[in-house]
């Protein structure tokens, strides 16, 4: 819960200052994130029973190079196989190389596989054995095929996500929200913007932190990138690594965890929403027993209860609730079912340590914060309180509560 500050005021407060908050965007149209590497394999019979094999690939590390295999098992249950040639990846990650393998090393040969690295190479703390591409061979294999050349590549293989990038001209910060699936749990990954695009790889724009996936090997981060004055319309790509930031290079060189493990290219930068003014129109009066929807904001809705739990007279109190139509987190209680509702503050005279019948009110440094998750974003300064006086004509009330502040991500 925020902190709140409570005070007793002569005059009730029907008007609040608005509470600013940089909020992270979420745009409309997440960008997929693909598994790497990927490509294409073509695979024909040659003279002797042996294998021609062509593969055309990209999402390797730049100038990297790895041992291919040949596995008498599917690409769903191998762990590696014989190594029967080197290939090299150019200076962008694409790789382009066509080989033979002869009849007694291809015979019963299943799958192809792309391994990490070469016998030997080292670096990051992965084996270079590790498959990380693979394509099967049907069977019987007659004439040519070509292949798709899958990712082997993270936990039970089932790597997938998406991002979506958004840009705040005035305060000049990028702003990238990940949403990832298939890590090995509790696993980091350094993440970067690079220039240029995941088929031809480019230098590092931006480091981003590790991303860290969860117990369930998931990633949900937020990651904001600051002093960012124009950013070009296309032309950089998001890379998730294998490795985390202190794994991938070594000597200012990539290892073998530097291999990259999703990628999708920035073609879609939103602008960050416009913070919209909100309220509630002044104060709501209530009486004992009354509920009252104080106002409704994009998902949440605010709303107040004004009750008497002593019975006795001047002894009622006052709350300041809210509810989501989504799943959302409520005043910093964490995420919850749409219909929850949550109780941002109570207000009476027994809470202020005062005299029942007394004037009473939170003091306007309460605030809240509800999150949606769509990226709606509601930031208030709530108001609550009892025994309101009667004065200048007014009558006197038992309740009254009111909100004011900034909505992002909500339709005006």
């Amino acid at each position: 819960m925020p902190f709140k500050l409570k005070s007793a005021v002569l005059a009730a407060v029907t008007i609040f200052a608005a509470l600013v908050v940089a909020a992270p965007a979420i745009a409309a149209s997440p960008t997929p994130l693909g598994s790497m590497p990927t490509g294409t394999v073509t695979i024909h019979r040659t003279p002797g029973r042996g294998l021609g094999i062509s593969i055309d690939a990209f999402g390797l590390t730049p100038g990297s190079a790895h041992e291919v295999a040949l596995s008498m098992a599917p690409c769903a249950a191998t762990t590696g196989g014989a190594g029967v040639h080197v290939v090299h990846a150019d200076g962008s990650g694409q790789l382009q190389s066509t080989f033979r393998v002869s009849g007694r090393k291809a015979r019963g040969a299943e799958s192809v596989s792309l391994l990490l690295g070469t016998p030997g190479a080292s670096g990051g703390g992965v084996s270079p054995n590790r498959v990380i591409s693979c394509a099967n061979i049907p069977q019987p294999l007659q004439g040519s095929a070509q292949l798709p050349l899958r990712s082997k590549l993270g936990w039970e293989t089932h790597l997938s996500g998406s991002f979506t990038v958004t840009y705040d001209a005035p305060a000049q910060t990028l702003t990238v929200d990940v949403n990832a699936r298939g890590f090995v749990p509790g696993s980091s990954h350094a993440a970067h913007i690079h220039q240029g695009t995941c088929q031809a790889q480019g230098g590092v724009v931006y480091m981003l932190p590790d991303l860290v996936a969860d117990a369930s090997g998931d990633i949900h981060a937020v990651r904001t990138v600051t002093g960012v004055t124009t950013p070009p319309a296309s032309g950089w790509y998001l890379n998730i690594h294998l490795g985390d930031s202190n794994q991938i290079l070594s000597g200012g060189n990539p290892t073998l965890a530097f291999q990259p493990l999703l990628c999708g290219d920035v073609d879609d930068i939103q602008p960050a929403p416009t913070a919209m003014a909100i309220g509630s129109e002044g104060e709501h009066f209530l009486s004992i027993g009354q509920t009252v929807v104080l106002g409704t904001v994009g998902d949440f809705t605010f709303s107040s209860t004004c009750s008497n739990p002593s019975g006795m007279a001047g002894g009622q109190q006052a709350t300041f609730d809210v509810t989501a139509d989504t799943y959302a987190d409520l005043d910093g209680n964490g995420p919850m079912p749409a219909g929850t509702k949550i109780n941002i503050h109570t207000d009476s005279d027994v809470l202020d340590n005062q005299p029942l019948g007394g004037f009473a009110q939170v003091g306007s440094a309460s605030d809240s914060t509800e999150i949606s998750a769509d990226g709606q974003e509601v930031d208030v300064f709530y108001n609550d309180g009892v025994n309101w006086p009667a004065g200048a004509g007014t009558p006197a009330h038992d309740c009254f509560a009111g909100y004011s502040g900034l909505a992002t991500g909500v339709a005006s």
